[in-house]
């Protein structure tokens, strides 16, 4: 419990990574003009309004709005990992399905169905590559970059192409059918994994469409400019029952609505950020996993012996 306090607090005092600093100028810009107001009512100036059914509307539009753009963002974020997610577990799926299931006849069989389980690890490379909209060649330096995972012909083939992941897809699809004709699978096993590699296909559709899916700028524009309205607004509202303290309270209240506002605006779910889905970390992972797997015996059975198989 003490430990869940602490850390409670620690996070809600964390400066870094917050966004706090981003609004915080905004905010003191606010309270700064609610002192004025503050000092020219202390004057006798009637700057003081009355809170009008008009007051309630704005602030009533304003609570909509922001609950939508919040909704929004936080929706995004979601189904992204939800994406993400049904690729790594499709994946795992089609890739234990190609070991296991496609027969080695010949030498080069062996060598063929390693390269074509790398080419799982290369769409969802290229997959975040495209989703972030960052060129082929810029993973070079990075681990699991796509030059490791290809043959030379294929990397150069897919520098010219708009949509890299679903030529990794189509080659996928390529090299199943070709182990079905060679009698390395069965139609029910050709169908299975074609099924797998369009769900990998129905993913890509579907991480673009969150892509291309975005907010009207319209609507976040009108959203910040009735931000400044209300927040202008705000001292005149208050300065008659708060008198001094307007400009601490409008501060708060600016804080609360500009970051709620912000938050939107820091959530982008593909590209490298401290709010996005680590891609990076979801591809090495993958990689690791399918090589972990062209490591063991394609037939389990001729090589591990259990008590429950195999009684003595």
């Amino acid at each position: 419990m003490a430990s869940s306090f602490q850390t409670w607090f620690k996070v809600a005092f964390q400066v870094r990574g917050s966004i706090l600093t981003s609004i915080l100028p905004q905010a003191l810009l606010f309270g700064g003009f609610g002192v004025l107001i503050s000092g020219l009512y202390q004057q006798g100036i009637a700057l003081a309004l009355p809170r009008t059914l008009p007051m309630f509307v704005v602030e009533g539009i304003l609570g909509g709005l922001l609950l939508i753009w919040l909704h929004f963002t936080s929706r995004q974020c979601i189904q992204g990992q939800q994406q993400w997610q049904m690729l790594m577990n499709t994946t795992r799926n089609l890739s234990r399905q190609m070991w296991l299931a496609i027969e080695e006849k010949e030498v080069k069989d062996r060598t063929q169905k390693v390269k074509a389980m790398m080419l799982l690890v290369a769409f969802a490379v290229a997959l975040k590559l495209h989703l972030r909209g960052e060129p082929i060649h810029s993973d070079r330096n990075t681990p699991n970059n796509l030059q490791d995972l290809l043959s030379g012909q294929q990397y150069k083939s897919l520098t010219q192409l708009p949509t890299p992941p679903l030529e990794i897809a189509f080659w996928l699809g390529d090299y199943l059918q070709m182990q079905y004709e060679r009698e390395r699978l069965n139609l029910a096993q050709l169908t299975t994994m074609q099924a797998q590699l369009s769900n990998m296909i129905d993913i890509l559709g579907h991480c673009e469409q969150l892509v291309t899916g975005v907010m009207p700028k319209q609507y976040s524009t009108y959203l910040r400019q009735l931000l400044l309205i209300y927040c202008t607004l705000l001292p005149f509202q208050l300065v008659d029952a708060l008198g001094w303290g307007t400009g601490p309270v409008v501060i708060l209240i600016a804080i609360t609505l500009l970051g709620t506002e912000a938050l939107g605006h820091t959530i982008d779910i593909f590209n490298p950020s401290p709010s996005a889905l680590p891609l990076d970390t979801i591809c090495t992972a993958l990689h690791r996993e399918v090589t972990e797997l062209t490591t063991r015996p394609p037939h389990p059975k001729t090589s591990i012996k259990t008590s429950l198989f195999h009684p003595e």
